[in-house]
């Protein structure tokens, strides 16, 4: 943890930085700037005060991306959403849909992927492999490689 925020003189918290200090580190140049933020089933552009703030902090940040199950307002400002959606068991699944059914879709800037997944009867597992899968994605979209589709 760090000590102190650069703005507000507030401390980092277990649970990371306080949302209502968020924005402006974003926005404060300088060393310990934030300039990449994952919202992991969040929405800051409807949860953190100061909304017109909130946006143009989105609009900053070097890499913005949201992983939810629908669009939120930050979404719409991200560079890549991410969206997963599936039976993870132990109960739901049907012969046509089994347990471990998995589609992981990723809107990147200059394309739209989605991928379907069989992951077993799991629940624990399902989950931690749809989590990973979804990242893995994301890392070989952003890191350099050879043009071509996500996969």
């Amino acid at each position: 943890f760090i000590e102190k925020l650069r703005v507000r003189g507030l401390t980092d918290a277990a649970c990371g930085l306080p949302t209502a200090a968020l924005a402006d580190e974003i926005l404060l140049d300088g060393d310990g700037q934030v300039k990449a933020l994952i919202c992991l089933g969040s929405n800051p552009m409807a949860a953190w005060p100061d909304q017109r703030k909130t946006q143009q902090a989105m609009q900053k940040l070097e890499l913005l991306v949201t992983v939810d199950v629908a669009m939120s307002l930050t979404s719409r400002l991200a560079d890549y959403v991410i969206a997963t959606s599936g039976i993870a068991g132990p109960d739901g699944g049907t012969p046509e849909k089994p347990v471990g059914t998995t589609w992981i879709a990723i809107a990147a800037p200059d394309e739209v992927f989605a991928a379907h997944y069989m992951f077993g009867d799991s629940r624990e597992r399902n989950i931690r492999r749809t989590a990973l899968q979804a990242l893995s994605l994301l890392r070989k979209k952003l890191l350099p490689h050879p043009p071509g589709p996500l996969s």
